[in-house]
């Protein structure tokens, strides 16, 4: 019994300290104050669509774009797509109050994406086997701030066989959604005033 004791203590303070370094020598990537720097995330060398991409401009904002039109992704797809675009001269909080996260159901995020800094609102909606997200992303350009909507359709990788379980799976992981926005969001022309 006291075998079974000790070695019962033993284990929670290996697993205390082990928590404890963690926090201590690899802290999460998220941001809590104005003074923590955000890590830069890289961009992949894939091009996250095939050579497919247009030009448009946004009916409301009057901002052009080039974006893919088509994806070369099996378990990756457009639901609401192009993206819509908005533009403001006011300064965006990448940060959401607790109480507006609580009731929307909205995450935000900080992340710097060659050397660009974008704010991203990701919300998720399940329908018939899929789940449907929904990116707001914010981002300075020519001293105003950008914001462009868009949603993709991820099915749950958990309905298939499988054998083609794995390759859902492995290809979300693998989507470069960071190249995706740096990419249409370095695209973007203003309207002349």
């Amino acid at each position: 019994m006291k075998k079974i004791f000790l070695l019962g203590a033993v284990l929670t303070v290996v697993i205390v300290s082990g928590l404890y370094a963690r926090t201590i020598w690899a802290p999460d990537a998220t941001v809590d104050s104005p003074n923590e720097v955000v890590p830069e995330i890289p961009t992949t060398t894939e091009n996250p669509t095939a050579s497919y991409t247009t030009t448009a401009s946004d009916e409301k904002s009057g901002i052009e774009f080039t974006y893919p039109t088509e994806f070369d992704y099996q378990y990756v797809s457009k639901s609401e797509w192009p993206p819509r675009f908005i533009s403001s001269y006011a300064p965006i909080d990448c940060e959401l109050e607790e109480q507006t996260k609580a009731m929307s159901g909205l995450e935000d995020e900080t992340r710097i994406i060659n050397g660009t800094t974008y704010c991203i609102w990701t919300g998720n909606e399940g329908a018939a086997g899929s789940t449907y997200t929904n990116y707001q992303v914010s981002f300075e350009k020519d001293s105003q701030y950008v914001t462009m909507s868009f949603t993709l359709r991820y099915p749950q990788c958990g309905n298939y066989p499988e054998n083609e379980m794995g390759a859902c799976q492995t290809e979300q992981k693998k989507f470069p959604l960071n190249n995706l926005i740096d990419k249409i969001a370095q695209s973007t022309v203003l309207p002349t005033q």
